[in-house]
């Protein structure tokens, strides 16, 4: 099968185990407190880069609840150039509205933030290996703003058990490798890539 191919039937399986989890406020309750936790040791200036759930994703409305004077920094799309994705500062308390894809964004007057300033990544996924690779929607934003940190800045998936490979994903030369994920049964950790 092309791996175009292999992509698209592997991401509709993970996406329908997904929207087929029991139980998802429990779960998202547990995964919540991991990310909490491994949150525990930075300290709320300094800059987390994260995102705002579409339906089917992990939810981290606790994490921002209970971390609200942490300095966040949530994604949006410049159709505009390109469908380059940039991050926007935020904090827990400000409003956000409706952008491109219906994704909540910051108010477009948020500060810009640079890659350089970012210290932690968290970002969904649609699944994910014991290698470290993250499949995503397909659009790249991520892999494209990801090459852009630098090469110490942790690259954590957000995502539920189910959405763990038993076997290799298929990935691309640009894809960037996660450190970790984070699932409702912990912390997975991966080995650094030579590549990435």
């Amino acid at each position: 099968m092309p791996a175009d191919n292999q992509r698209t039937h592997l991401r509709r399986r993970f996406r329908s185990a997904r929207r087929n989890l029991n139980n998802r406020q429990a779960i998202e309750r547990a995964l919540n407190q991991h990310v909490l936790n491994f949150l525990s040791d930075i300290p709320s200036h300094n800059v987390v880069a994260a995102y705002v759930a579409m339906p089917e994703e992990v939810q981290l409305d606790r994490v921002y609840a209970q971390r609200s004077g942490q300095v966040w920094a949530l994604p949006v799309v410049d159709e505009a150039r390109s469908g380059s994705m940039s991050f926007l500062a935020w904090h827990a308390d400000d409003a956000l509205q409706v952008g491109n894809f219906g994704i909540q964004t910051p108010s477009p007057d948020a500060a810009l933030v640079s890659p350089d300033t970012i210290a932690l990544f968290l970002m969904p996924l649609v699944a994910f290996d014991d290698q470290g690779v993250r499949l995503g929607m397909g659009g790249g934003y991520y892999d494209r703003f990801l090459a852009q940190l630098r090469v110490d800045v942790p690259r954590v998936g957000i995502g539920f058990d189910c959405q763990r490979s038993s076997t290799a994903l298929p990935e691309e030369p640009w894809d960037v490798h996660l450190t970790a994920a984070i699932t409702e049964s912990g912390v997975v950790e991966f080995r650094p890539q030579n590549s990435n």
